[in-house]
């Protein structure tokens, strides 16, 4: 088992994942905290209103998308 450790792609590996794993907690953590300021700030009502509508354009955004590609493919 030490030997894989001492192997040098290993460590090249070992070194990506961290830096990965590292930006993708990092990336998660800010996002909570910028998510809790704009809470606070907008209030209630209006955060509710921002997430719903966030919400409805993610929406209509996946089935454009959806409805676009499967046109695309099925044209082919």
């Amino acid at each position: 088992m030490l030997q894989l450790f001492a192997r040098p792609g290993f460590r090249k590996y070992f070194a990506n994942t961290s830096w990965l794993l590292g930006e993708r907690v990092l990336r998660m953590a800010v996002s909570l905290f910028v998510g809790i300021y704009v809470a606070r700030y907008l209030g209630p009502e209006r955060f509710g209103l921002l997430s719903y509508t966030l919400s409805f354009v993610g929406y209509s955004v996946h089935w454009l998308l959806l409805d676009w590609t499967t046109s695309l493919y099925v044209n082919w």
